[in-house]
């Protein structure tokens, strides 16, 4: 590989834990790095000995951070989180990196921008430095794209290597990161699972690092290492499982993996049978791991907690066009289901998301009949073939999102005879009738919605502003509750380490509800007072020329980026000093539902300044995490935004409170047991009443 003058910022962060004897070399072969722009994050995980006096030795030289004891993961953790580096590079503090090590790492990256991870191999030494043998692989030096056969259900190729020899984007790894901290050593499995399952990468077969083979290793060469490695396989598949759903027949067969090594030592901790009890609560492929626990031939114990089990129900979750990139909020929550499986059905797809293929169907496969059919189902119900299609799914209930698709849904719930919840997002109930979008599927909703009304099981908005606009609409009020989706708090979360940047931040269509004009009309006036702040604007739309000419004629620092990625909005918000999106009640009487965003943004620290407009007043508490000015109000609006930015303490405690609010109120994880909830007993077990 030619050299590059591609130099980022490369983090190398060290855990280490009771390791005095080798702390020092680890550190000093990260110092003497011929890579010359680095910075080293050493993470001490509650030592009780020697270790702190040895990184106070090291000044500045090195970023120390000293914790209780949480284990690898949750050392590794809080180092990421600590880090500015663009690349990644993991270091246990009784191996030793090569002076090349770096160097070599970010040739890979800089030769192939899709490339978002690099491992290599390791040389055995002993606690001297000494060899013993080279970690070999058997595999070819090279780029590995195993993403979709692991998806299907295949096996990750063998990759012995460990914790010193994994090296990551930053941006790959915040997909991952935070790693579950129940996974207290060799949570290097769990990166390079992962890692191998979400995205591309390179594996060098040079000894980059040294790892030291010992009598205080917590894992490799141990004696009685089986049962420890089997508790590991476990834990793993249970937490794929968890956090990445997309990677279920993955974890399937890494759960069967790991019972088959129980197996072979006789017994299962008590602790991993918990694991397992939970796993079966989580999959619905329980026929599939009792073949295969068979053939491994597990114990009696083991077999009647599967008989015990029951399948998750499932639900359809359906929406017309599967799924708009604006639409994250309906696949993470339905992805965070636990006790249901989705199914995601509708009548065509779009550019956007990723769904899991074997739980998706659609009408428009995009056949030469596919824009007939589309047209057919939305007008008279769906076909016979494609209910015929769908039985498979044997739903419990469909969950349909938006007012127009819940009608679109109707002959569905009817075809099957299950309920049908409808979820009221926005525009769906506040858009006056005569500026609706002239569409077949809006006039379908409007022939249909008194029948929806009178069919669905029950309603759901996202908001008590959205709830009072549906009752305004003649929605039954007693069929309705107030149910907020929630936040994925361990992805969006603050970096107190980071720099905050002088920038204002707008996330959103660039369209008339979402206010922007408002905002540089306000930043206008703030740059007048503080020429040093910026307002960086992503998303796009039909205003954004109109907007551009606006902040070209009339403000001094200003940025459009378009649509951006997912992990590049996180990135903005954990650097900005204020998220600033004013929303306003459009012509068409279209308003703000709720405002995921604002969660967003507040979950990662970010004060918010907006409008008292629809439902954001229950997104931000006003004067507590963020300024709410009455609506089109831009000297109000310009004022708030200059109070934060001056009084450093207030930002501090609205930027505080806001992550509070949003771990309390607004967290993703325990929303959706509350969904969940929703589903069994105000819907199923009120229909299981009503039919007896």
């Amino acid at each position: 590989m030619s050299e590059t003058a591609y130099q980022p910022l490369v983090s190398i962060v060290i855990n280490n834990y009771n390791y005095e004897n080798f702390l020092t070399d680890a550190i000093e072969s990260a110092l003497n790095q011929h890579y010359p722009n680095i910075e080293i994050i050493v993470v001490d995980d509650g030592s009780t000995d020697e270790s702190k006096a040895l990184i106070d030795r090291y000044g500045d030289k090195i970023y120390p951070i000293f914790k209780e004891n949480g284990g690898q993961s949750s050392a590794l953790n809080l180092g990421f989180t600590k880090s500015l580096g663009e690349i990644i590079c993991l270091l246990d503090a009784d191996d030793v990196f090569v002076s090349e090590k770096v160097s070599e790492v970010v040739k890979v990256f800089a030769m192939d921008s899709t490339l978002q991870w690099c491992f290599h191999d390791l040389q055995f030494v002993d606690a001297n430095a000494n060899p013993l043998s080279q970690v070999t692989s058997n595999q070819s030096p090279g780029k590995w794209d195993y993403c979709a056969a692991i998806a299907n259900g295949g096996r990750v190729p063998y990759i012995p290597t460990a914790t010193s020899g994994l090296s990551f984007r930053r941006s790959f790894l915040a997909t991952i990161c935070p790693m579950p901290e129940e996974i207290r050593i060799a949570s290097d499995n769990y990166l390079k699972f992962i890692a191998s399952a979400l995205g591309k990468g390179y594996f060098m077969n040079q000894p980059l690092a040294l790892q030291k083979i010992h009598d205080c290793n917590a894992y490799t060469l141990r004696e009685d290492k089986d049962p420890i490695k089997a508790e590991i396989v476990i834990k793993t598949a249970y937490w794929i499982r968890v956090r990445h759903p997309l990677l279920s027949t993955f974890a399937n067969g890494l759960m069967v993996r790991g019972i088959g090594m129980y197996r072979k030592v006789g017994q299962i901790e008590a602790e991993c049978h918990k694991v397992i009890k939970d796993y079966f609560e989580l999959t619905r492929w329980v026929e599939y791991l009792t073949i295969q626990m068979m053939v491994f031939g597990t114990g009696l114990s083991l077999m009647e907690l599967v008989l015990k089990h029951h399948d998750n129900p499932n639900v359809i979750i359906y929406r017309n066009h599967l799924l708009r990139s604006s639409e994250t909020f309906i696949r993470e929550q339905a992805g965070a289901l636990r006790n249901f499986t989705p199914f995601y059905v509708g009548t065509r797809t779009v550019s956007g998301l990723t769904l899991p293929s074997k739980r998706f169907l659609v009408v428009n496969t995009g056949n030469t009949y596919g824009k007939f059919w589309e047209y057919y189902s939305q007008k008279f119900g769906f076909t016979p073939a494609f209910l015929w299609k769908l039985r498979h799914t044997n739903a419990s209930l469909i969950h349909a999102h938006f007012a127009q698709d819940a009608a679109t849904a109707l002959p569905l719930a009817k075809a099957f005879g299950i309920p049908l919840i409808a979820t009221f997002h926005g525009f769906d109930v506040t858009v006056h009738d005569r500026c609706a979008e002239k569409t077949w599927i809006q006039q379908q909703y409007f022939l249909r919605r008194e029948r929806l009304k009178h069919s669905a099981k029950l309603f759901i908005a996202v908001s008590d502003f959205i709830k009072r606009k549906a009752i305004a609409q003649g929605f039954p009020e007693e069929r309705i509750v107030v149910h907020y989706i929630g936040v994925d708090a361990q992805r969006f979360q603050a970096l107190p380490n980071v720099e905050r940047h002088p920038v204002v931040l707008f996330v959103g269509r660039l369209v008339e509800k979402k206010g922007c004009e408002y905002l540089l009309q306000a930043m206008q006036r703030v740059q007048s007072q503080m020429p040093e702040m910026e307002v960086v604007i992503i998303g796009e739309g039909p205003l954004r020329s109109q907007l551009e000419a606006y902040a070209k004629k009339h403000l001094k620092r200003y940025q459009f980026l378009g649509v951006q990625p997912p992990d590049r909005v996180q990135f903005w918000m954990q650097r900005a000093k204020l998220f600033c999106v004013p929303s306003v009640t459009a012509q068409t009487g279209d308003a703000e539902g709720f405002g995921m965003v604002f969660a967003e943004a507040q979950a990662t620290g970010l004060p918010v300044v907006s409008f008292a407009s629809g439902g954001i007043p229950e997104a931000v508490a006003h004067e507590k995490t963020g300024f709410l000015a009455p609506e089109r109000d831009v000297d109000a609006l310009a004022f708030y935004l200059q109070s934060l930015l001056v009084n450093p303490i207030l930002w501090n405690t609205f930027s505080q409170q806001g992550r509070e609010r949003v771990q309390k109120q607004f967290n993703l994880g325990s929303q959706t047991r509350l969904l969940e909830e929703i589903y069994r007993d105000r819907v199923l077990v009120s229909s299981e009443k009503e039919s007896c």
